[in-house]
């Protein structure tokens, strides 16, 4: 474990065995801690105050990547140490340049209300795709025609999908694909021609 931790420190540049990041540092790791810390709490409100509605309009991937180095930067110039610090083992070291816009980059994501919107209305689909499953009992004739996870399905046709429009579109593609591969499948019961009722005989209408 010490060495694992010697090779991850090793292109790092360590800050003073007293310090402990203050109101101008971000910690660069996942969880709560990180979350209460008022250096990424600060964080979230600058980008929430003035860099999330220019992301929101940005057109393309660069303009995004460029919106990072901005919010990077900006950090940097509050910060006397760096802005960007992790932990490993017991001592503080600054982070390196391509996990502090990892670290913004997630943030803008996260916070991105059409990043919300769509991760809803994909959630919503697959709900559906899971309700029609166990509703109408057939998970186990999918697994035999090779339909094991239609909500796999309906994920792979809603990856670019951007209204409400388009999710219901896909929903009902992927429906209408299975419906259509159960048709095909499905063997025809013999008890179902069984139940079929007889045609009339001319001999003995109904009713006498």
């Amino acid at each position: 474990m010490a060495a694992s931790k010697s090779r991850s420190a090793e292109n790092l540049e360590a800050l003073p065995p007293d310090y402990k990041p203050g109101e101008n540092e971000v910690i660069c790791v996942r969880g709560r801690v990180s979350q209460k810390h008022p250096g990424n709490i600060k964080l979230r409100e600058i980008v929430v105050g003035q860099y999330l509605k220019r992301y929101t309009e940005c057109a393309s991937k660069f303009e995004k990547s460029l919106m990072v180095t901005e919010i990077v930067q900006h950090m940097k110039d509050r910060s006397t140490v760096g802005a960007f610090v992790r932990k490993i083992g017991d001592r503080w070291y600054k982070a390196p340049e391509q996990l502090a816009r990892e670290k913004v980059g997630q943030l803008l994501r996260n916070l991105n209300p059409e990043k919300y919107k769509s991760s809803n209305k994909a959630k919503k689909a697959k709900r559906q795709a899971d309700e029609y499953l166990y509703d109408e009992g057939v998970d186990h004739m999918m697994g035999q025609l090779g339909y094991t996870d239609i909500s796999k399905r309906v994920g792979e046709l809603t990856a670019n999908a951007k209204t409400d429009d388009d999710f219901q579109a896909a929903f009902n593609a992927a429906n209408s694909e299975l419906l259509n591969q159960l048709k095909k499948n499905t063997p025809k019961n013999d008890d179902e021609t069984n139940d079929k009722k007889p045609p009339p005989n001319p001999d003995f209408p109904p009713g006498r």
